[in-house]
């Protein structure tokens, strides 16, 4: 299949900026945040993966398999609730995309088909599309001239940890199993292989002046803070909600066993370095 970019930015969503980071409640949070911030407009099916499917075709399997369980789950709650989403507009959006395929141009542009009355800053908040190799980021430079950039970074090692104590060590009372031993070595593998040492780089080179660095840990020290240094360097010029709630507090506060701390921490030790020398500070 052939990537469907570059296009006519004629045909494409005015999208002035995209966040960028680590995955988890962090960023459900900051989604919500930004979802009932006046003036800001994220497409209400959550992240696309438009990028990611397009440029990331080893993923295409599990990222159609991940929309159709959103479809599902967002047409649940509408039988549930048809006059609250038919109320948000959100009943006959998601009607609209039906019959489109997954991922498609058309489809991609009904995700922001906001009503021409509201005069929105379009957004979309994307981890996936971290990862994008040279092209995918060279095509969302060239689709968008205007978009700016928010990354959240995050010490390698923690956000490792972090995913490994969502996904694997989280309230457990025995030890893994040996398939469990195996989906972990998977998992650092693919950490090991997502090397924030070419992602960084690669981001602020293209985007050079367009790119704000935000520290992960501010989202939970001073999440008016984080909010408001995101509207800047987002340049919305929107003055930021002050949030009602803090972020969910991460499962991976649950010990580490020390076979598995040390098999991340040989892992990504290049990559602490690298964010050690680059965000002294973070």
């Amino acid at each position: 299949m052939n990537s469907p970019l570059p296009m006519n930015e004629n045909q494409s969503p005015a999208l002035r900026f995209m966040v960028l980071g680590p995955s988890g409640p962090a960023m459900i949070w900051l989604r919500n945040q930004l979802a009932s911030q006046p003036g800001i407009g994220l497409p209400f099916i959550g992240e696309t993966r438009f990028f990611d499917h397009a440029f990331q075709p080893e993923r295409r399997e599990a990222i159609a398999r991940e929309y159709g369980e959103k479809i599902k789950f967002l047409t649940k709650r509408c039988h549930r609730s048809v006059v609250f989403w038919k109320k948000r507009g959100i009943l006959g959006h998601l009607k609209s995309l039906e019959g489109l395929t997954p991922h498609s141009e058309e489809w991609y542009r009904e995700c922001f088909a906001f009503p021409p009355s509201s005069p929105l800053i379009q957004g979309e908040i994307s981890p996936a599309c971290t990862s994008l190799t040279e092209n995918g980021v060279q095509a969302i430079r060239a689709r968008f001239p205007e978009i700016r950039i928010a990354m959240m970074v995050r010490n390698p090692l923690e956000d490792v940890l972090d995913a490994i104590g969502r996904g694997f060590i989280a309230s457990r009372d025995k030890p893994l199993s040996k398939m469990e031993w195996q989906q972990l070595g998977d998992r650092l593998d693919f950490y090991h292989h997502t090397r924030w040492s070419e992602i960084i780089p690669r981001w602020e080179r293209i985007f050079e002046g367009r790119i704000t660095f935000l520290p992960f840990d501010l989202i939970q020290r001073n999440p008016s803070e984080f909010l408001q240094q995101l509207h800047t360097g987002l340049q919305t010029g929107l003055r930021p909600k002050r949030p009602k709630r803090r972020p969910e507090t991460s499962d991976a506060d649950t010990p580490i066993p020390a076979p598995i701390l040390q098999l991340a921490t040989e892992r990504t030790r290049a990559d602490v370095e690298f964010f050690q020398q680059r965000f002294p500070n973070c």
